[in-house]
C-alpha cells in the first residue's frame, strides 16, 4: 500500500534477450511475437501535405547491418504508377541507393551512414547523398503518389536494419547547391 509519496511505479518493463532494445510488446500472460516496426502515411493523412508538383525530401539514417531482402529502405513513395515505386535507402551494408523502379533508374552512393536529399518538379528530379555530386535520373521521377512508407517497402518488404535519425519534407524544390549542402 505504501505511504502515499515514496516509491516508484513501473509499467511496460521488458527484458531484452538481443543486443539492442526493441519497441514495447504488450503481453498479458503469454509470450507474443512483435510485428516489424513499419510506419506509413496513406489516404488523406498523406494527400493533405504531399505536393505532386514539387517537393524536397531529406533523410538521415544509419545501418546496423544489411537490411532484409535486397535492401533496407529509409522511405518509399508508392505507387507512382501501378507496379512502380520510388525508394531511398541502402542496397547493402556499405552502399546507399536511390531508385525510381518502374523506369529502372538507380544511383548508388558509398557509406553506411546516409544523408540524402531528393528534389523534384513535374519536369525534373535531382538527388544528392553524403555531400556528393547532384544526380539527375533519366527518365526522371514524376511526383504522383498516394502513400509513403518509412523503414520498409510497402508494409512488408525490405525492412531497414538501422535507424532513421531525421526525415524532413519541404513543399518546394531545392537547387542543386541546396541539395548538396543538406547532405554534407
Amino acid at each position: 500500500a505504501g505511504n502515499g509519496f515514496s516509491g516508484i511505479y513501473i509499467w511496460g518493463a521488458q527484458l531484452e534477450q538481443g543486443s539492442f532494445a526493441t519497441s514495447y510488446i504488450p503481453t498479458v500472460a503469454s509470450s507474443v511475437t512483435r510485428n516489424a516496426d513499419a510506419a506509413s502515411m496513406t489516404g488523406t493523412n498523406f494527400s493533405s501535405w504531399f505536393n505532386a508538383g514539387e517537393q524536397t525530401f531529406y533523410a538521415e539514417s544509419t545501418l546496423s547491418g544489411n537490411g532484409t531482402g535486397a535492401s533496407g529502405l529509409i522511405f518509399e513513395l508508392d505507387p507512382v504508377v501501378s507496379g512502380s515505386y520510388f525508394t531511398f535507402g541502402f542496397s547493402n551494408s556499405t552502399t546507399a541507393a536511390v531508385g525510381w523502379y518502374a523506369a529502372g533508374s538507380t544511383a548508388s552512393f558509398s557509406g553506411s551512414v546516409l544523408k540524402g536529399a531528393i528534389s523534384y518538379t513535374s519536369s525534373a528530379t535531382s538527388y544528392s547523398a553524403n555531400g556528393g555530386a547532384v544526380t539527375t535520373p533519366s527518365p526522371d521521377y514524376k511526383g504522383t503518389a498516394n502513400a509513403i512508407y518509412f523503414g520498409s517497402r510497402g508494409a512488408s518488404q525490405q525492412f531497414l536494419n538501422g535507424r532513421i535519425k531525421k526525415f524532413a519534407c519541404y513543399p518546394k524544390t531545392s537547387t542543386n547547391a541546396q541539395l548538396q549542402a543538406l547532405t554534407v
